[in-house]
């Protein structure tokens, strides 16, 4: 009989009692595998799809993602061991944070190697494993087909109806609401961040301040809406139906539309008897324990098929138009969040996440800030100012000027932790996608230069593209070449827009260099080398730059066919794969 030499944590085994079984797996306490601290009681929980790791350690208690192949380094929870409650406090931050991380790392590691229809059914079969526990609680889930996916509905038995939604391959599930505010008086202390919200100077009635009276968390951002949440947290809105509401009245019957986001499986089915139950009575708090029951009623079953319809929201609404322009990545589209901004809390904000990879757009009077986000980067200023409200422009900028950025700063993270997830013949591959969607036959070489890999195409045009990455940059290179013509029309399409006016040409020799040099100046800044091309820019930053190739015969006249050659730097996987339907066309 062997013993490990590693002293067990005393706190595991209540944490493991606290987390919900699936599929008739419940969590098991075994001996760590390794120690994380020297001389530190360690234990591991499993229920066969995760492990967590538990570690006891000078007043204070930890917990680690146990992932396959990767060593924790940084805890995902840190409770302090003099908490009244500290197994039921491991278990909330658990449920709302850790192992929704690790139900996203397993829809990521299905969509590679079992594609994403795999990952439809497996989500499908979640709803149905909360469809079945709400049964058991004694309500009915009926099926329905919502805008992004299927999702189920149900009605509690305070009269509110709820809906449970799949947003395509995202991250976590979607929960509506729609009836009596007193319906979410039980669920709502348990899911929302524990963290102190910021109350904005222009927002405040007696509907904002019944909910924040309940709930310090909640963020009154106007009159009729209160939000609420944190990055890798539950996050969501409760608002009147309509902006024309009443808002100066406030009782437990008074009717609101509700939604929240970043529900992970285990946490909806710790907290089921909160969506079937009536609340609890004032003055006592729910507590996090999944195997309680609530009597069994016989509720008013009167489904939706359809999830409320949210009030207009200023950044909320720009954001999502925003969101609606930017390219699907691997399968998963861009999402909208609320959330405040660190550089200001007088404008309203929204986050646009897809993946890890986060933008913050702040939507002022006349104009737009951007900053992009990573989990390990904090825009405490914006990346991009914009003095436009166009989703169009934003979107169009964002992908040239500040996704390369993030991606790039990305890339660079990822290279010091280990290798890539996403390979550069990968990142080919998607972009080629976006081409072959569009009719065009594309092939990859071997790059020119060492460590290179190169993506070729040719459009009815005349211009032929090659995208050739480096090494582990995500950035790529990109040259076209073609009639003139058709060159002229595919490089505007990588530079901001043109300039009013008429533009400041600078003397340049040759005639395909003159016709070249008049169409980019419209769009930035150009001035020829000493050997007879063409660089350019648009202006100072981080935006794309190039160069145009001298003419075999500077004297011979430039008509529309004349050969042309450029060469753009600094261009983004997100920008080429927005740009399919017209580099290939």
């Amino acid at each position: 009989m062997t013993m490990s030499a590693i002293t067990p944590a005393e706190i595991a085994a209540p944490l493991a009692a606290l987390l919900p079984a699936r599929r008739g797996a419940r969590w098991t306490v075994g001996p760590a595998p390794y120690s994380i601290r020297n001389n530190v009681p360690t234990s591991r929980l499993t229920n066969g799809r995760h492990a967590l790791l538990v570690a006891e350690e000078a007043g204070r208690i930890e917990v680690f993602a146990d992932r396959p192949g990767m060593f924790p380094v940084t805890p995902d929870v840190v409770v302090d061991a003099t908490d009244p409650a500290p197994a039921l406090t491991l278990a909330a931050r658990v449920l709302r944070s850790v192992l929704p991380d690790l139900d996203a790392d397993e829809i990521r590691e299905t969509g590679r190697a079992k594609g994403w229809d795999q990952v439809l059914s497996d989500r499908a079969a979640e709803l149905l494993e909360v469809g079945f526990d709400l049964i058991d609680h004694g309500t009915i889930a009926t099926p329905a087909e919502g805008v992004n996916g299927p999702g189920l509905t149900w009605t509690a038995s305070t009269g509110g109806v709820w809906g449970l939604w799949v947003h395509g391959q995202a991250r976590c599930l979607v929960l509506t609401y729609d009836g009596p505010v007193r319906g979410l008086y039980g669920f709502l202390p348990v899911v929302v961040t524990p963290y102190a919200g910021s109350t904005e100077d222009h927002a405040g009635s007696a509907f904002t301040r019944n909910l924040t009276d309940r709930l310090p968390q909640l963020r009154p951002v106007e009159d009729g809406e209160v939000q609420f949440g944190a990055r890798r947290e539950p996050f969501g809105w409760i608002a009147t139906p309509t902006t024309d509401e009443p808002t100066d009245r406030a009782d437990d019957g008074q009717r609101v539309v509700a939604e929240i986001s970043g529900l992970g499986v285990d946490l909806l089915l710790s907290t089921a008897a909160y969506l079937v139950c009536p609340p609890l009575p004032p003055g006592r708090a729910p507590r996090l324990l999944p195997g309680a029951r609530p009597p069994r009623k016989a509720p008013d079953m009167t489904p939706t098929a359809t999830a409320p319809a949210r009030p207009a929201r200023p950044a909320q609404t720009l954001a999502g138009r925003v969101a609606a322009l930017l390219p699907e990545r691997a399968g998963i589209p861009w999402t909208v969040e609320p959330c405040t901004a660190w550089w200001t809390v007088r404008y309203p904000a929204a986050r646009l996440v897809q993946g890890d990879r986060a933008l913050v757009l702040v939507a002022r009077t006349w104009d737009t800030q951007i900053g992009w986000q990573l989990p390990d980067r904090e825009p405490t200023r914006p990346d991009l100012h914009l003095e436009s409200l166009s989703p169009a422009v934003i979107a169009r900028e964002a992908l040239r000027l500040v996704l390369p950025v993030l991606d790039d700063e990305a890339a660079g993270r990822a290279a010091k932790d280990g290798p890539r997830v996403m390979g550069r013949l990968e990142l080919l591959n998607e972009i080629g996608h976006a081409m072959r969607l569009q009719g065009a036959a594309t092939y990859n070489r071997i790059g020119l230069l060492p460590n290179t890999s190169t993506l070729a195409w040719a459009a009815p045009s005349g211009a032929r593209y090659s995208v050739t990455l480096h090494g582990t940059n995500p950035v790529a290179d990109v040259q076209i070449q073609g009639p003139v013509r058709a060159v002229e029309k595919a490089v505007t399409c990588f530079l901001p827009a043109a300039a009013d006016g008429r533009p400041e040409i600078p003397r340049v020799r040759g005639r395909l260099q003159r016709r070249l040099a008049a169409v980019l100046a419209r769009h930035g800044q150009v001035e020829q080398t000493d050997q007879g091309g063409l660089a350019f820019s648009t202006g100072p930053g981080s935006g794309p730059y190039g160069y145009a190739t001298p003419a075999a015969d500077a004297q011979a006249r430039a008509h529309d066919t004349t050969p042309a050659s450029i060469d753009l730097h600094g261009i983004g996987a997100d920008l080429l794969i927005s740009l399919a339907p017209q580099l290939c066309h």
